[in-house]
């Protein structure tokens, strides 16, 4: 990308490379699969308040910020998917007992924090099967039927049980309003509040 004049990259742990970032700037950053690691990359006692309050004063008035994570609390996971990041079943939904470096949400934990954190708008999309390899990207404006979500194998990068028939269960959740809680992943538009 050397012939390029507006491309800089920068490769280090975050509050290295954080440092030499403009303030103000940034149109869009993106956290695709990074920011279950912030407390990988910083000793600050809240890591994931931390990461977040820093890239948004990077944030042009505006800006936006593009996160993909997985759903602590996703279908596969009750369904026998091994945790993506640590790859011992039911790690995440029962806490992360076992797992002090990495830390997904579910969807109340990212509201919360989001709001904690401030300075932020916030809109939720659903990707489907998960935001690594999705078919479909709902929204709360639109939501899954009964009977969309039928491909449920797909977990590429670890082991998997068959524990139900997440088809099903997918449909009652639906029935129930409870698919945003459950959905495998999210993908977030978190935009910057003008002061």
């Amino acid at each position: 990308n050397r012939q390029y004049g507006n491309i800089e990259i920068l490769v280090g742990a975050f509050e290295e490379v954080e440092r030499h970032l403009l303030k103000d700037s940034y149109q869009f950053i993106t956290l695709i699969g990074v920011f279950e690691y912030a407390a990988c990359y910083t000793d600050h006692e809240k890591p994931f308040h931390y990461m977040l309050s820093l890239i948004r004063e990077h944030l042009a008035p505006g800006g936006k910020v593009v996160l993909a994570i997985e759903n602590r609390l996703g279908l596969k996971y009750f369904a026998g998917c091994a945790e993506d990041h640590v790859g011992r079943y039911f790690e995440g939904i029962e806490g992360y007992p076992n797992t002090t470096d990495v830390h997904t949400f579910s969807k109340l934990e990212l509201t919360k924090l989001f709001d904690e954190v401030g300075g932020y708008e916030y809109r939720f999309y659903y990707p489907y099967p998960d935001y690594k390899f999705p078919y479909s990207i709902y929204s709360d404006h639109y939501l899954p039927r009964k009977g969309e979500l039928k491909d449920n194998r797909c977990n590429y990068d670890q082991r998997r049980l068959g524990l139900f028939d997440e088809a099903r269960v997918f449909d009652s959740l639906i029935d129930n309003e409870l698919f945003p809680e459950f959905s495998n992943s999210f993908l977030v538009l978190l935009e910057r509040k003008s002061l």
